[in-house]
C-alpha cells in the first residue's frame, strides 16, 4: 500500500506540475519569483489566507446574498491549495539542480527534481507533513501576492 500510494502521489504531482508549466508558464514562474524574493512573507500571507478565507466564506454563507460568493471563494481556495506547491517545488528543484550539477536546465527538469525530492521528504514521519504544510503556505501566499499584483492596473 505504501509504495503504491507513494508512486501514485508522485505521478499526480508530476502530471499537475508539468501541465501547469507547459500550458501556463507565466502562472508558475511568477509565484516562483515571489518565493525567491520573500518566502517568509509569502508563508505568513498563505497562513492568513488559509484562516481568513474559510471564516469569511462562512460569514457570507449565513447571509442571503453572499452564499454564491461564499461557494466560489471555497472553490477557488480549494483550487489554490491544489496548485500551491507547484511553484515551491519548481524553485526547490532549480536550487537543488544548480547545486548538484552546477549547470542550468529547463523548468521541466527543475520541476521533476523538486517534485521527486519533495515526494521523498514527504514520507518522513512528522517532518514530512510539516514540510508539506510549510510548502503549501508559502505557495498559497505566493499565488495570492502574484494574483494581487496581476489584478492591479499598471500606472
Amino acid at each position: 500500500f505504501g509504495v503504491f500510494s507513494f508512486i501514485l502521489r508522485l505521478l499526480a504531482s508530476l502530471a499537475l506540475g508539468l501541465i501547469l508549466i507547459y500550458l501556463f508558464p507565466g502562472f508558475v514562474t511568477g509565484p516562483v519569483e515571489i518565493v525567491r524574493g520573500s518566502a517568509l512573507k509569502a508563508g505568513v500571507l498563505g497562513f492568513l489566507f488559509l484562516i481568513v478565507i474559510p471564516i469569511l466564506s462562512l460569514i457570507m454563507l449565513i447571509t442571503m446574498f453572499g452564499w454564491s460568493l461564499s461557494v466560489l471563494l471555497i472553490l477557488l481556495l480549494a483550487l489554490a491549495v491544489l496548485i500551491a506547491t507547484v511553484p515551491v517545488k519548481l524553485l526547490a528543484g532549480e536550487m537543488i539542480y544548480a547545486k548538484i550539477f552546477k549547470k542550468e536546465a529547463g523548468k521541466i527538469v527543475y520541476y521533476l527534481t523538486g517534485a521527486v525530492v519533495f515526494a521523498i521528504v514527504y514520507e518522513i514521519p512528522f517532518l514530512g507533513g510539516l514540510i508539506q504544510f510549510i510548502a503549501l503556505l508559502v505557495g498559497l501566499g505566493a499565488l495570492g501576492i502574484w494574483i494581487s499584483k496581476k489584478a492591479k492596473p499598471e500606472s
